[in-house]
């Protein structure tokens, strides 16, 4: 439906025309963070929630733009969420599942497996400490590719802002993983 020229426009229709500029924000912070549990649709009503606020607040004077300001306070909210995530406190709630789904997927045998948690337990440490090895191993070169490709940058990216040829980083990769692989295999 048309609006008539000198029709005011409902508030709430503003709201998302701004927020739409901004909304690619939202979408960048999307994919350098990992949120549990939360899908775009989340990310996008965290966004207007955290926009919300910034133009309630955002006062031109002050030296900075609408943008800039949602980015910073919608970046520290996505951080915020990830501290919440990682808490010590919470860390049981990750896990957590309730005894019928647990019935569901593994039968009664999980109530009289009595040393697979132990087990389990035993060689998370073990891998754990054995990860804190893992970056002493790599060469720079091959720390450097493994952080940006974890960041989720691609090769040919990471080849192209170290200026190095697209083969090095690839084999820098193939080095990194190995040397991880064999790590692991260790345990």
């Amino acid at each position: 439906m048309r609006r008539e020229e000198g029709q005011v426009s409902h508030p709430s229709d503003r709201f998302e025309e701004l927020f739409r500029k901004y909304r690619p924000i939202v979408e960048i912070l999307h994919k350098k963070y990992y949120l549990r549990d939360y899908d775009l649709d989340d990310w996008l009503q965290e966004g207007r929630i955290v926009f919300n606020k910034c133009l309630k607040t955002y006062d031109q004077d002050k030296g900075t733009t609408l943008g800039i300001l949602f980015k910073r306070s919608f970046e520290n909210r996505i951080c915020s969420l990830l501290r919440a995530q990682h808490a010590q406190k919470r860390k049981a709630q990750v896990d957590a599942c309730s005894l019928e789904e647990k019935l569901s997927q593994e039968g009664n045998r999980f109530l009289t497996d009595h040393n697979r948690c132990a087990e389990t337990a035993e060689t998370y440490l073990f891998v754990n400490e054995s990860l804190v090895e893992y970056p002493k191993s790599l060469s720079s070169l091959e720390r450097m590719v493994i952080m940006n490709y974890l960041k989720g940058l691609e090769l040919d990216q990471i080849a192209a802002q170290e200026k190095l040829s697209y083969e090095k980083i690839k084999s820098a990769l193939s080095r990194g993983r190995t040397k991880l692989i064999a790590l692991i295999k260790d345990v």
